[in-house]
């Protein structure tokens, strides 16, 4: 993935968009509910952390492989929908730029060069199947689909299926540090920081020189909104 700058910029869009949305700034009490339950049973604070250890993973080339956990995995695909909002969202607007950048990130990915559809297509369908590809490379969903119901579960049947299907405890049980708040709000800046900085060096090589001004990036790295 060292070379994907296209994929990273469609990440980085997506993880900044995604930490505007759990507001990081605001006192604790707020909370946002993506569907995932790995990573809605976190506090905020956790929440943070954990697209804080994925960012990392993703942005820095000499970061260690990060060991897959329910509440990682479910962390890409909290922001993996917020990249499907984003498309609906530029759908409904009438522009183009982060439906280009998925087209640039699937053809790195594939070298798929005629994707069947231009970035101006109004059909969320397809634009969901092409993420959907984006995503099955960092998403483990087999695991994840057993996710809710083992957690559902009292804590000594959830122990007992674990160990008569083989799957590591480890996977659902591991959770991030709780931060205190101040810790909190540093590493969403770290956050920001290396969006920002995955981002300018696609603006560098890219066709697309004018992404971040087109798409008010500046809205989804403050802390202040």
């Amino acid at each position: 993935m060292k070379h994907n700058l296209g994929f990273k910029a469609l990440l980085a869009t997506s993880l900044a968009a995604f930490l505007s949305e759990l507001k990081p700034h605001l006192p604790e009490g707020y909370s946002v509910t993506t569907g995932f339950k790995p990573f809605d049973l976190l506090t905020r604070e956790q929440q943070v952390v954990s697209i804080h250890e994925v960012c990392l993973s993703l942005f820095n080339d000499d970061a260690p492989p990060l060991k897959r956990t329910a509440y990682r995995q479910a962390t890409l695909l909290a922001v993996f929908a917020c990249m499907e909002r984003n498309v609906r969202q530029e759908i409904l607007e009438g522009t183009t730029p982060f439906r280009s950048l998925v087209l640039v990130a699937h053809r790195e990915l594939y070298g798929i060069i005629d994707h069947g559809i231009t970035p101006d297509c109004p059909e969320v369908g397809e634009w969901n199947a092409l993420i959907k590809s984006v995503r099955k490379l960092l998403v483990d969903e087999e695991s994840l689909e057993i996710t809710d119901s083992i957690l559902d579960l009292p804590p000594e049947l959830s122990a007992l299926y674990l160990s008569k299907s083989g799957i590591d405890h480890q996977f659902f049980l591991v959770v991030p540090d709780d931060p205190a708040y101040f810790r909190t709000s540093a590493l969403a800046q770290e956050i920001c920081c290396l969006c920002t900085k995955c981002l300018n060096e696609y603006m560098q090589q890219s066709l697309l020189p004018h992404l971040l001004d087109r798409l008010n990036y500046a809205e989804h790295f403050s802390l202040t909104n």
